[in-house]
């Protein structure tokens, strides 16, 4: 589904932007971690859509791999490549999906964890909180996921959402930046107000979602922080500065998604965009 993607929060509070965890980052989205991931969780999506019991897909001559220039040894991410010759007008694939198998705000306000307090943010008068509740959601999933070990599965939504660009290696944007590196290359420009001003707020939501997911996520972090702490190199990290990075990580980059994709609204306003994600 898709979802008006258009930051509007105007009545949150300015404040300083903290910088990001970057050393946190750069242990996390290392190659045979969460890129790896992704990757692998990009080539099961056509196979997962067509075997959904709730689908209504035909996948043809057609898998996810690999994008890369050629004479170059550079992935640029994933791209969708036929396996064969093709004739014109060939169908390639085709996708139906019913609710039980699509990413929504309904999907974030039923969730069994936090769906009650997703549900009330969706609800509240805030500008943007219908896209804050579904960026929570987003975060929670993928975090649930990144704990579990990134194990097979054959849920596609979980599929779906491990192979989005989590991280500041799978897809650069400003709200990765330190604060230093955003004056640097802005300041002066006609981008730094925006830039400021889109980076302001997404902390305020950032630190809103933390109030809300904290209970949800500490408990599973305390349940497998030794082997959590191992897999990233923070062996002297207390478990509650973990379940915080985390938080601050995915939900960073929950909005870095919903910057470059958009969701379908569910009634109770117009939709303002039609893009796939």
């Amino acid at each position: 589904m898709l979802f008006p993607l258009h930051l509007s929060w105007h009545a949150f509070t300015a404040i300083l932007v903290p910088r990001t965890n970057t050393q946190f980052l750069r242990r996390h989205s290392s190659k045979n971690r969460h890129t790896g991931a992704r990757m692998s969780s990009m080539s099961d999506i056509p196979n997962l859509l067509a075997t959904h019991p709730k689908s209504i897909t035909y996948i043809g001559p057609v898998q996810v791999a690999p994008s890369k220039i050629l004479g170059e040894d550079i992935c640029c991410g994933n791209g969708l490549f036929v396996t064969r010759s093709v004739s014109t007008h060939e169908l390639l694939f085709s996708i139906g999906l019913t609710d039980n198998a699509i990413i929504s705000l309904r999907t974030a306000m039923k969730d069994v964890d936090c769906g009650d307090a997703l549900h009330e943010l969706a609800q509240s008068k805030t500008p943007g909180s219908q896209t804050m509740a579904l960026a929570g959601w987003l975060a929670k999933t993928r975090i649930g996921d990144f704990i579990d070990g990134d194990r097979p599965t054959d849920e596609v939504r979980v599929s779906y959402v491990r192979a989005l660009p989590w991280t500041a290696e799978d897809q650069d944007h400003v709200l990765w930046w330190d604060e230093e590196d955003a004056q640097r290359l802005l300041e002066g420009s006609s981008l730094y107000k925006e830039a400021t001003f889109i980076r302001t707020e997404v902390s305020t939501a950032v630190s809103r979602l933390t109030d809300i997911l904290t209970p949800v996520i500490l408990p599973r972090v305390e349940a497998n922080a030794e082997e959590l702490k191992k897999r990233l190199g923070l062996d002297k990290m207390d478990t509650e500065s973990l379940c915080n990075d985390l938080l601050s990580t995915y939900l960073r980059g929950a909005f870095v998604i919903f910057m470059t994709r958009s969701f379908d609204s569910l009634g109770g306003g117009p939709k303002e965009e039609s893009r796939l994600v």
